[in-house]
C-alpha cells in the first residue's frame, strides 16, 4: 500500500570519508520489505554518531545516506503491517532487518543480532526524502508533539533515558557529566524520575541552558568543572543533600552518566561517585578511556554501558536486564521491547513537558550544521530541516 511516492528522492550522501556530503535528486527510492514503511522524511537529528561516521571510525560502507535520528509521515506500508496507516507521524529508531532466529532474537534483544541494519551506519538514513523504517522500533508521535522536537528523542533521549534505567538506582543522586545535546534531556528524564541531579560542564552555553529549563526540572546542583574540582563537587553535595536511604548528607552520588566524550569526564565521574556507585558510559570517546583500577575496587563502583534501549525488564535495573526466559515473571516484572520503552519514554516526555533545546537548519545548511556542531557556542541538539510539516 503506498502514497504517490516517486522513485528517486532528493538527498545527501556520504561518498568519501571526512568529506563535505554531496547532494543529490536522483537517490533510488528504499525498497519496501515486508515488516516496514517507507517514511516521507520531515525532520533529521544530527547526532555524535554522525560525526563519528562522517569521519570514517565505523567503516562504514559508502556512498551513504546518512542520519540515524529520523521522523516523517508514513508515505507506504510494506507486507505484514497492520498497526501503521498512511500519513501516521511517526519516528524511529536506527535498526531494522533482525533475523528473529538467533539467540539473540529469541532472548529479546533483536537490537544485537548479527544481521541487524543500522539506519546511517550501515544503511542509508534519514538526511533525504524518504527512508526506510523497521515497524519493531517505530513509534507514533503524541498528537501536538512537533517532528522537530521528536526527532533528537530518537536517539539522543532514547538513550539517556534507557541508560537511566541502567543505572539501576531509584530517588537517588544522579549526576549528568555533559549537559550538552544529550546531557540537557538526560538532567530532564533525571528530575522527572524523582532523582536529585547535579549537572556539569566546562561550557558556559551547556551550563547556561541547564539553569534555563523548566523549574521543576532544573538540577538541583550545577558545577562549572574549570571552576571546581571533585573534592569542591563532593563538598557542596554533603553540604546541600541528603542520602535517604539512611538519612546522613550525601558522601557521593548513586551514579554518574556520562554524556561527553572529553576523557577527563570520566575520572571526573569516579571521583565523585559514592562507594557502591554505578559509572554509565554515554559518551563515545575516540580513544581508549583509561581507568584506575584501585578506585574501581576501593569504591566498589559498577560500570554499565550507556545504550539506546533493547529489550529489557520494566522498571530500573543494571543487573539481569538482558536475561527474559519465556513465560516468566521476575518480581512482578514484565519483558518490554525496545518500541515499547520508546513509547514509555514519549508518554513521560509530554507529562512533564520536557524542554528540547535545538537549532534547526534547512536543507542546504547542512555543512554550516556540521561545522557548528560540538562548538563552544552550541548548546542542545541540532536537527535538519528535510520537508516542511
Amino acid at each position: 500500500m503506498a502514497d504517490q511516492v516517486p522513485s528517486h528522492m532528493n538527498g545527501y550522501l556520504l561518498e568519501e570519508f571526512n568529506k563535505p556530503y554531496v547532494y543529490h535528486t536522483d537517490i533510488p527510492i528504499p525498497k519496501l520489505e515486508p515488516g516496514t514503511l517507507l517514511i516521507r522524511v520531515k525532520v533529521a537529528g544530527f547526532c555524535h554518531t554522525e560525526f563519528m561516521v562522517k569521519k570514517g571510525l565505523y567503516s562504514s560502507p559508502l556512498p551513504l545516506v546518512p542520519g540515524h535520528e529520523t521522523v516523517g509521515v508514513v508515505a507506504a506500508i510494506g507486507e505484514g503491517v497492520q498497526e501503521f496507516q498512511i500519513g501516521d507521524r511517526v519516528g524511529t529508531l536506527l535498526y531494522r532487518g533482525a533475523c528473529g532466529t538467533c539467540r539473540e532474537c529469541i532472548r529479546g534483544t533483536p537490537e544485537y543480532c548479527a544481521d541487524i541494519q543500522l539506519a546511517g551506519l550501515t544503511s542509508n538514513g534519514g538526511m533525504a526524502q524518504y527512508a526506510l523504517a523497521d515497524v519493531n522500533w517505530t513509534v507514533r508521535l503524541p498528537d501536538g508533539m512537533s517532528f522537530a522536537r521528536v526527532a533528537p528523542l530518537m536517539c539522543a533521549g532514547a538513550t539517556v533515558y534507557h541508560s537511566l534505567l541502567r543505572s539501576g538506582v531509584e530517588h537517588g543522586i544522579i549526576g549528568i557529566i555533559g549537559v550538552g545535546g544529550l546531557g540537557h534531556l538526560a538532567v530532564q528524564f533525571a528530575k522527572a524520575m524523582g532523582h536529585r541531579v547535579v549537572a556539569v560542564d566546562t561550557r558556559a552555553a551547556p551550563l547556561e541552558l541547564c539553569r534555563s529549563l523548566p523549574e521543576h526540572l532544573q538540577a538541583d546542583l550545577v558545577f562549572n568543572a574549570n571552576e571546581l574540582d571533585a573534592n569542591g563537587m563532593l563538598t557542596r553535595v554533603k553540604e546541600s543533600l541528603v542520602d535517604e536511604g539512611v538519612g546522613l548528607p550525601a558522601t557521593g552520588l548513586d551514579a554518574v552518566l556520562v554524556c561527553t566524550d572529553a576523557h577527563p569526564a570520566f575520572a571526573l565521574g569516579i571521583e565523585i561517585l559514592a562507594k557502591h556507585g554505578t559509572l554509565v558510559f554515554v559518551g563515545l570517546p575516540e580513544r581508549p578511556v583509561p581507568m584506575p583500577y584501585t578506585a574501581f575496587v576501593g569504591k566498589d563502583i559498577t560500570v554499565v554501558a550507556g545504550c539506546l534501549p533493547c529489550g529489557r525488564w520494566s522498571g530500573v535495573g543494571a543487573g539481569g536486564v538482558y536475561r527474559k526466559y519465556q513465560g516468566k515473571e521476575i518480581e512482578g516484572k514484565r519483558w518490554m521491547s525496545a518500541k515499547e520503552v520508546m513509547e514509555e519514554m514519549l508518554v513521560l516526555v509530554e507529562k512533564v513537558k520536557m524542554h528540547v533545546e535545538l537549532t534547526e537548519y534547512p536543507m542546504d545548511e547542512i555543512e554550516r550544521l556540521v561545522t557548528e556542531f560540538g562548538s563552544e557556542k552550541s548548546k542542545g541538539k541540532l536537527v535538519l530541516r528535510v520537508e516542511d510539516d
